[in-house]
């Protein structure tokens, strides 16, 4: 958990220094949409690739639910009727 808040804090910080050189060299406002385009497709591509959905989509076993969980192996444990007449 911490790397990752580190990461969000970090890339802001990143992201912030780079655009902000990128003006001070003449970019207009309107030029760094298709920066921050382009820096996010080019993450958005490898991501697509090595991020995967589960455990298992890895060959790892699901780790197991709690107790108290109301999801047991994706079967909603309470019962949801909806009222059979609405007056």
């Amino acid at each position: 958990m911490g790397v990752m808040s580190l990461s969000y804090m970090l890339g802001d910080a990143i992201i912030r220094l780079v655009l902000g050189v990128l003006l001070n060299a003449g970019l207009t406002w309107q030029n760094l949409f298709y920066v921050c385009a382009v820096i996010g497709g080019s993450m958005l591509i490898p991501g697509f690739f090595t991020l995967k959905n589960s455990p298992k989509a890895v060959g790892e076993k699901e780790p197991d639910s709690s107790v108290k969980n109301v999801y047991k192996k994706g079967i909603l444990l309470i019962k949801f009727e909806p009222e059979s007449q609405i007056s």
